[in-house]
């Protein structure tokens, strides 16, 4: 359940555009050639786009949740 809210928490930090792209290609199972047509690019343009993505996703999946250990310390000097 956790690994499902933190996929919408990334997800949700997509701009509308990439958004759009992610649905329309797994939600709808549209091709990269169906999907140029509809956003107006290349067949490579949303492959390298859906790379792109899949690859910010993955890397807010993989970021460390801020903890203790990694919150800012409020000392002051």
């Amino acid at each position: 359940m956790e690994e499902l809210i933190s996929l919408g928490q990334a997800i949700r930090g997509l701009s509308n555009a990439d958004r759009d792209l992610l649905y329309h290609r797994y939600a709808h199972e549209e091709t990269p050639a169906a999907l140029g047509k509809r956003f107006g690019m290349t067949q490579m343009q949303v492959s390298r786009r859906l790379a792109k993505i899949l690859v910010q996703l993955q890397r807010a999946l993989l970021a460390p949740e801020p903890g203790p250990e990694t919150m800012p310390s409020s000392k002051t000097s």
